[in-house]
């Protein structure tokens, strides 16, 4: 018996910025563990479906067997890796990388010869990079390529003869925070409730921005320590919702709301000055900077 070398391939959404650091996580189960040991991922910026390498003349970046690894339930095994980005990855590919055939030497049924895959993810490391704008266009694309049975045999055959040039995808955006404060005097006296000047703060903010410009707002309302700890909880909470409710007029992106009381302060509490510093609503907002 010979095992057939099969390859699991996904056209990415974006690009990977180069040098920048991502990690990659699935799940995998096999009830012949030695399969690992040639089992790996190609990150390429050609289509293998294309490729006129014999099988065995491929190389992957990521082997199983060098992944961090992590038992789940039911014999599945967590493999993350975190790696550097070339920067031309376009497809990622996951299957056999053994230079050397299966021989009939393994014995048995075919089925013990397989590796089960599930819930693969890659993400950035850095928490500031975002996907691209059009990533839903190209995930839409990436569904349509509906390559099976007789159309996928003459898609290989013609596209090996022509090889196609490497895909170029749409960069990601990387945000930078800008950070606003809204001082207590812009509420009313142990209130939720946003004065004129506020509000004159906040228009004046938001005219200020690109309207394709903010991916996301997040506002974090505090206090002083005078009072019951919870009425400063309840407080501050509620300066963050009432600012962030005002945001959200003409807005159709992510603003999230928290509040923390009397336990971020950032001067000293014992001091008058110090207490109106503390008190106050901070916004940040996440501005989007195309890669380039």
């Amino acid at each position: 018996m010979r095992v057939q070398r099969s390859y699991v391939r996904t056209r990415l959404l974006c690009a990977m910025r180069p040098g920048a650091r991502y990690r990659l996580q699935l799940y995998v189960r096999a009830d012949y563990p030695g399969l690992f040991d040639s089992a790996g991922i190609q990150f390429s910026p050609y289509d293998i479906l294309c490729n006129k390498k014999p099988p065995r003349e491929l190389n992957a970046d990521l082997y199983f067997r060098n992944a961090e690894q992590k038992a789940a339930r039911s014999g599945w095994t967590r493999l993350t890796y975190t790696f550097k980005a070339r920067g031309d990855e376009g497809y990622l590919v996951i299957g056999n990388f053994r230079k050397l055939d299966w021989s009939s030497s393994l014995g048995g049924a075919a089925e013990r010869y397989q590796v089960y895959i599930d819930s693969i993810s890659l993400n950035p490391m850095d928490p500031y990079e975002r996907l691209c704008p059009d990533w839903r266009k190209q995930r839409d694309t990436i569904y349509s390529e509906d390559y099976r049975h007789n159309y996928q045999i003459r898609y290989t055959y013609s596209c090996s003869r022509k090889p196609p040039q490497p895909v170029v995808l749409p960069p990601s955006v990387q945000v930078r925070v800008d950070t606003v404060i809204v001082p207590d005097i812009l509420f009313a006296t142990n209130s939720a409730d946003l004065d004129k000047k506020a509000l004159l703060l906040l228009d004046s903010l938001m005219r200020r921005i690109p309207p394709d410009g903010l991916d996301s707002i997040v506002v974090e309302g505090h206090t002083d320590n005078i009072g019951k700890p919870e009425a400063n909880q309840e407080l501050s909470e509620a300066r963050a919702r009432s600012v962030g409710r005002y945001l959200e007029y003409g807005q159709s992106i992510p603003i999230r709301t928290r509040g923390w009381g009397a336990t971020r302060p950032v001067a000293d509490n014992r001091a008058p000055g110090g207490r109106r510093t503390n008190r106050r609503v901070e916004i940040y907002l996440f501005l989007r900077d195309r890669v380039p």
